[in-house]
C-alpha cells in the first residue's frame, strides 16, 4: 500500500470584519491555497485520501478546526500517512497574552480568540495526531506588528520547536512546520508573481522540481534546504522544523525539467487582481492591520526611503551651494 495524504487547505483574501476589510485585504491568499490544493492531488509519489479546500467566507473558526479534528485525528498510528495543513492569510498577536493566532475568516481583529486559531492549537493537533508524517505550511506573518507593543515574540519555528521538544512521539514519526518569514519579518506578495513570495517558491521547488534530487524526486528535507537558500533574494527569511530522519518523497518530476527550472521560473500566471500603493521592489506586503490602539511604528522599508530622500536632497542642496559659491567668486574676480 502507497502513502495515503489527508489535507486541510486554507486561503484568505478577505474578511468578514467590516471594519478592517479594506486594510486586511490580501490579493493571492486564496488563489495560492487553490493551487496547493490542486498540487496534492496530482502527486505520483501518494494518494489523497481527502483535501479539504476552504476559502475566503469557507474558512470560518468552526470550520477549519472541524477540518483539522478529522485531518489531524488521534486514530490507531497510521504508518504511510501524511497529514498536512496549508495556511495563507492574516496571523495576529493577541494584545493579552501574546500569543499568535491564525486569522480565520470571521476573526475579529481587536480580540483574535474570536475566530483566531492559536499557534499552540496547531502543535497540539500535529503533535497528537496518528499520521506517521505531518506536515504544517503557514504563508502568514508572526511579527506581532499588527498589534501594539513591544514584545520579543518567538518565530513560528522557535515556538514549534519548544513544543516538539516537550513532546513524545511514536517512533518513526516526522513533525515537519514551514513558516514564511522570521519573527520580525513580514509574509509579502508580489503581483508580478501572482503569488505570496513564499508560495510562489514553494511551488517552483515542489511542482516544477527545483527541489529535486538526481533521481527526479522532491524530498522534504530537500525542499526545505531549497526554500532557507532561494528565499534570500526577496529578503525573506522562511523559518523551517523538521523532526525525524526518514525521507519523505513529495513529487516525482521529470530529471530535463527540474533542470530547466533551477535555470529559470515558470512564467507567472496572469491575474486581474489591484495590487494596492503599499506595493515595493521587495514585493507587496501582508498588511498590516492598523487597530485602534495600535501605537504607530515605521517599517524599516519606509525608513530606508526617507533617509534616501534625505541624502538626495542634501546632495542636491550641497551640488547648488557649491555653484553659487563658483558663481559668486568668479563676479568678485572679474567683475
Amino acid at each position: 500500500m502507497g502513502t495515503m495524504l489527508r489535507a486541510v487547505v486554507v486561503g484568505i483574501n478577505e474578511y468578514k470584519d467590516e471594519r478592517y476589510r479594506q486594510q486586511a485585504r490580501l490579493h493571492f491568499a486564496s488563489s495560492d491555497a487553490q493551487e496547493i490544493a490542486a498540487l496534492l492531488g496530482l502527486s505520483q509519489t501518494f494518494t489523497s485520501e481527502s483535501v479539504a479546500l476552504l476559502q475566503n467566507e469557507k474558512a470560518t473558526r468552526k470550520a477549519v478546526r472541524d477540518s483539522l479534528n478529522s485531518t489531524f485525528s488521534q486514530r490507531s498510528f497510521d504508518g504511510n500517512t501524511i497529514a498536512f495543513f496549508y495556511f495563507a492569510g492574516h496571523g495576529i498577536v493577541n494584545p493579552h497574552d501574546k500569543r499568535t493566532s491564525l486569522c480565520c475568516y470571521d476573526v475579529d481583529f481587536t480580540d483574535p480568540e474570536a475566530g483566531g486559531i492559536r499557534l499552540n492549537d496547531i502543535y497540539d493537533w500535529l503533535a497528537s495526531s496518528s499520521a506517521e508524517c505531518v506536515i504544517a505550511i503557514i504563508d502568514a506573518c508572526f511579527s506581532g506588528g499588527m498589534v501594539a507593543g513591544n514584545v520579543d515574540h518567538q518565530s513560528a519555528s522557535q515556538r514549534a520547536m519548544q513544543a516538539i521538544e516537550a513532546l513524545r512521539y511514536p517512533e518513526g514519526k516526522t513533525v515537519v512546520i514551514f513558516a514564511a518569514c522570521g519573527s520580525n519579518e513580514e509574509a509579502r506578495e508580489r503581483k508580478g508573481l501572482g503569488h505570496g513570495i513564499f508560495t510562489h517558491e514553494l511551488l517552483r521547488g515542489w511542482r516544477y522540481g527545483a527541489a529535486a534530487e538526481k533521481d527526479g524526486k522532491v524530498y522534504l528535507l530537500g525542499l526545505a534546504n531549497f526554500l532557507t537558500q532561494d528565499l534570500t533574494k526577496y529578503v525573506q527569511k522562511p523559518q523551517i522544523t523538521i523532526r525525524g530522519s526518514r525521507p519523505v518523497p513529495l513529487w516525482q518530476t521529470d530529471l530535463v525539467e527540474a533542470k530547466a527550472v533551477r535555470v529559470m521560473a515558470p512564467a507567472p500566471k496572469q491575474h486581474s487582481y489591484i495590487v494596492s500603493p503599499q506595493s515595493s521592489m521587495a514585493g507587496q506586503v501582508y498588511r498590516q492591520v492598523k487597530l485602534p490602539t495600535e501605537r504607530h511604528t515605521e517599517s524599516p522599508d519606509i525608513k530606508r526611503k526617507r533617509l534616501f530622500i534625505i541624502f538626495v536632497c542634501l546632495f542636491v542642496l550641497l551640488i547648488a551651494l557649491c555653484g553659487l559659491s563658483i558663481f559668486i567668486v568668479s563676479r568678485v574676480i572679474h567683475p
